[in-house]
């Protein structure tokens, strides 16, 4: 055997180890990114629940007014959070939970009564918790979308990906 085609089955050995090793940490990241976005769901929908929670808690318990806008909101994030789609969604859903909690806290903050209830008070440490574990959550997924992408664009095997369609995430702010 001539040593040329030797060096040239070497050669294209390599490389194809090369193709398996890229298409393994491709399919890693991907699942990774995958689990994590089931999570942030998880935690905006529990964040969401906490929040329905706390305006049942406001209009039975307490008498108090709910603003028409928040309800609204809340309705929309529901029908977001089922959404096949949500991960694109996701910052937007966050901003208007955000603000719901902002609205409803506000009021509840102006009546001694609810603001010492310990139902708020247990409300309102569980969405300020389930927002800490979203931004961890959120970060841990954006290093995983780094790393995807770095493997979807590495230069000898990024048109391997481009022909097969394979595109780059983006990433949740």
């Amino acid at each position: 055997m001539p040593t040329w085609l030797i060096v040239l089955i070497i050669v294209l050995g390599v490389y194809v180890l090369i193709i398996i090793a890229n298409v393994i940490f491709v399919l890693s990241f991907y699942t990774i990114m995958k689990k994590h976005e089931k999570a942030i769901r998880i935690i905006l929908k529990s964040k969401h629940d906490s929040l329905s929670s706390l305006v049942k808690l406001m209009k039975s318990s307490w008498n108090l007014i709910v603003d028409e806008e928040s309800i609204h909101l809340l309705d929309e994030t529901s029908k977001e959070l089922k959404n096949k789609d949500f991960i694109l969604t996701c910052d937007e859903t966050k901003k208007k939970l955000s603000y719901i909690k902002t609205n409803l806290t506000s009021v509840c903050d102006e009546v001694e009564e609810v603001k010492n209830n310990d139902d708020y008070i247990l409300i309102v440490e569980n969405i300020d918790q389930l927002d800490s574990v979203y931004r961890s959550n959120v970060i841990m997924h954006n290093a995983d979308v780094l790393g995807y992408n770095y493997w979807v664009r590495f230069l000898p095997f990024r048109y391997f990906w481009l022909l097969i369609r394979i595109k780059q995430k983006g990433f949740i702010s």
